[in-house]
C-alpha cells in the first residue's frame, strides 16, 4: 500500500467465493481518503524535460514583466526551424486581461539562417495547402485551406502584452493546418488548460465549472517529424520568395501536449497527476480531444524525451502511466 497517492480518495469492497460452483458474495463498498504525506521537494521547475533528447540549443526566456520569472523554455532544431518542445507554467494571472496581437520577430539568441522568416513569408500562412500531399491522401481539401504559423505556448497563454510578444518569436512557431486542426481541436486543447487555472467566470470565457482548478498547470508541447524508430516521410513547405533563407520548412506529422497538476504541503509536493494527447497533424471533423489521451510515459517513448523530469520520482512514474482524462480533470 505504500503507492498510494496522498489526497486520494479510495472505494474498496470484500468478496468470498462458495465451493466449487464459483459463486461470489460481495460486501457492502467502503471508503477511505489518504491523509497529506511529507512528500519530497521537486529538484527544478516541474514543467521541464530532462537535458535527454535535447536538439540543438535549449533556452529559457525570461519574462519582460517580470525578469526574475522564466516565460518559457524552448528546445530547438536547426535543421527543423522549430522547437522540439516548449515548456512553461500556466497561472490564472497569465491569462486574464486580453491584449491584442503582437508581430512575428526573429530571436536574436540563434543565427538568422536557423530561423524560418514567416514574419517575410518564407512560407506563405496561404500556402495552398491543395497541393500538400499529407492531405491530399485525406481527401479533397477546401480551397481555403492553408497552413498557419502555430504558436507553441499559445499567446492567450501569456495575456501580459510584453509576455505575450515574447510568444510571437520565430522559434516559438511551427506550421500548422489552420482550418479543421489550429482552429479546431489544437485550439480547444489549448483553451482546456487554461480552463484548470481560471476560478472567475466573469474575467475570462475559458471558464468551465466541470474543470477542477488549480494553482498552477504545467504544461509541455510540441511537434513531432517521425516516431523514435519511425521512417514516417516528411514533407516540406516551400516558400514563394526564393531569395528568402531558409526557404523550404519541414511540416510536422504529429502534435503533442501534456498537462501536470501538483498538490503542495510547504515545498514539497505530494500527489501528482499527469495526462498526454498525441494527435495526427491532419484536418479534424471530430474536435474532442478527449479521444486523442495518451499517458505521457507513451508520449516519452514516441518522442524520446524525459517530460517532467524534475517531478520527485516517488510520484512521476505513477502521474505519467495515467491514462484517464477525468481522473486528471478531477485531481
Amino acid at each position: 500500500m505504500s503507492d498510494l497517492q496522498s489526497f486520494t480518495t479510495y472505494y474498496y469492497k470484500a468478496f468470498v467465493k462458495e465451493g466449487n460452483n464459483s459463486t461470489y458474495r460481495y460486501g457492502d463498498i467502503h471508503s477511505f481518503t489518504t491523509n497529506v504525506s511529507s512528500g519530497s521537494t521537486p529538484s527544478g521547475s516541474l514543467e521541464l524535460p530532462s537535458s535527454a533528447g535535447d536538439a540543438d540549443k535549449r533556452v529559457s526566456i525570461k519574462k519582460a514583466s517580470n525578469s526574475s520569472a522564466t516565460n518559457y523554455t524552448f528546445n530547438y532544431s536547426y535543421s527543423r526551424y522549430a522547437s522540439l518542445w516548449t515548456a512553461y507554467s500556466l497561472t490564472e494571472s497569465d491569462v486574464l486581461d486580453a491584449e491584442p496581437k503582437a508581430t512575428w520577430n526573429a530571436y536574436s539568441g540563434i543565427d538568422a539562417k536557423y530561423q524560418i522568416k514567416v514574419d517575410d513569408k518564407s512560407y506563405p500562412t496561404n500556402y495552398p495547402v491543395s497541393t500538400y500531399p499529407q492531405l491530399l491522401s485525406q481527401g479533397n481539401p477546401d480551397s481555403n485551406d492553408y497552413f498557419a504559423r502555430g504558436h507553441q505556448i499559445p499567446a492567450a497563454d501569456r495575456k501580459n502584452t510584453s509576455d505575450k510578444n515574447q510568444t510571437y518569436l520565430l522559434t516559438n512557431q511551427a506550421p500548422q493546418i489552420q482550418n479543421s486542426f489550429n482552429s479546431g481541436i489544437w485550439s480547444l486543447l489549448e483553451k482546456a488548460g487554461r480552463q484548470f487555472v481560471v476560478t472567475d467566470p466573469l474575467q475570462t470565457d475559458n471558464y468551465n465549472s466541470s474543470f477542477k482548478t488549480t494553482d498552477v498547470l504545467y504544461i509541455v508541447t510540441g511537434p513531432c517529424y517521425q516516431k523514435v524508430g519511425g521512417n514516417e516521410t516528411v514533407y516540406t513547405l516551400t516558400g514563394a520568395d526564393s531569395s528568402i533563407v531558409p526557404h523550404t520548412v519541414p511540416v510536422p506529422n504529429y502534435y503533442w501536449k501534456a498537462f501536470l497538476k501538483v498538490r503542495m504541503s510547504g515545498n514539497n509536493v505530494v500527489s501528482a497527476s499527469a495526462i498526454g494527447f498525441w494527435m495526427e497533424h491532419k484536418k479534424y471533423s471530430n474536435s474532442s480531444y478527449t479521444d486523442h489521451v495518451v499517458t505521457v510515459d507513451k508520449i516519452e517513448e514516441w518522442t524520446g524525451f524525459d517530460l517532467f523530469a524534475n517531478l520527485p520520482n516517488n510520484l512521476e512514474a505513477g502521474a505519467e502511466a495515467n491514462n484517464s482524462w477525468v481522473a486528471f480533470r478531477d485531481f
